[in-house]
């Protein structure tokens, strides 16, 4: 028989806990520990757990689960940040923080039914657990009735679309059009990068009502109203608007709907 590696047994472990890891660094996260500890780093528990507003069992639990994960390392008795969780502990509207509140509310559970999505080849983790007692039968159904789950999505799409605007803008070339819709376009990320660099530009932004408020009220931070705006509007129901003769798609998700009644 094969002597077990150490190695290989710890990697193993690692791989077996990691659903306990990342709930201690949502629930850090949303405290705000590691913004504490970047503030003032050395903080003890008593320290830690005052000016959290935990119990001292809680703050205890806290801060050992944060240890053993090696979300924050203890020196004597002070606690600071290690180099990846500094990276969440400033503005919260940030990419990091961001995604990891995305990946808490709209991944985490819906990922626990990946065996069966497998097997049965459909999405199962979105029907059970976000779907679940909804009257909504596609995601976007369900952001237009839920503002939380909106705003948490539509940050995380703004997050993503500045990480691909520069690429779109310097590969594609607009000069040669007059109005442009985009499909899907969030706050108005790409349109307002298209209206900057070609001033001929007309942007139309189609998106969910609430998601298409944000967006004008964005691009009249921008100073681009007269020439960018966004429309409410369910994409998968109503008629486009014409007159436009370029239409993007980026980052558009496919439609998904419930697998059962």
């Amino acid at each position: 028989m094969k002597e077990l590696s150490a190695t290989a047994l710890v990697e193993l472990w690692k791989l077996v806990y990691t659903s306990f890891r990342f709930p201690f660094l949502h629930a850090a996260l949303r405290l705000k520990l590691f913004t504490l500890l970047k503030e003032r780093p050395g903080s003890t528990l008593d320290e830690i757990t005052g000016e959290l507003g935990l119990e001292e069992r809680a703050g205890h639990v806290l801060m050992l689960g944060c240890c053993a994960f090696d979300l924050v390392r203890k020196e004597g008795d002070g606690y600071q940040n290690t180099a990846a969780t500094d990276l969440v502990a400033g503005d919260p509207d940030d990419f990091m923080p961001v995604i990891t509140r995305y990946t808490h509310e709209m991944l985490y559970q819906p990922m626990g039914w990946l065996y069966e999505s497998l097997v049965k080849n459909e999405n199962l983790g979105l029907d059970r657990e976000l779907l679940a007692g909804s009257s909504a039968t596609t995601l976007y159904e369900l952001l237009a009735e839920d503002k939380n789950l909106e705003q948490v999505f539509t940050a995380m799409m703004e997050h993503q679309s500045r990480s691909v605007v520069e690429d779109i803008v310097t590969a594609v070339d607009f000069s040669s059009y007059r109005k442009v819709l985009d499909v899907g376009g969030g706050t108005g990320t790409n349109a307002i990068s298209f209206a900057q660099r070609w001033p001929q530009l007309q942007a139309t932004i189609l998106e969910l009502p609430n998601v298409a408020e944000m967006a004008n009220a964005r691009i009249a931070e921008v100073g681009l109203s007269e020439r960018v705006h966004a429309v409410g509007t369910d994409i998968w129901q109503d008629e486009f608007p014409t007159s436009h003769d370029c239409v993007v798609y980026s980052r558009f998700r496919s439609r998904r709907t419930r697998t059962s009644p």
